[in-house]
């Protein structure tokens, strides 16, 4: 994460707390990983059987991976969900 959006390291910090105590409630097993790009590297959670076709939500402006909390749990069975933060 860059620090340089936030006003200093400690208002970085107090959003990550409180984005991982958000994404404790992701209703089903989950990996996170980043993923490289060429803006950056990107946060990414994946949930379902890896060899299922995988599935990519992308979240609009102002969101990240926790607007999909309450869709995640009807299809990880079927397919590897893998939202972008």
């Amino acid at each position: 994460m860059s620090e340089h959006v936030f006003h200093s390291a400690k208002a970085a910090a107090s959003i990550l707390t409180q984005n991982r105590e958000v994404l404790a409630q992701w209703p089903v097993p989950r990996t996170e990983r980043h993923v490289a790009t060429r803006e950056g590297a990107t946060f990414v959670i994946s949930s379902g059987p890896e060899t299922a076709p995988p599935v990519i939500l992308l979240h609009g402006a102002k969101a990240n991976s926790a607007a999909w909390i309450p869709d995640v749990p009807y299809g990880p069975g079927s397919f590897d969900y893998m939202p972008s933060t």
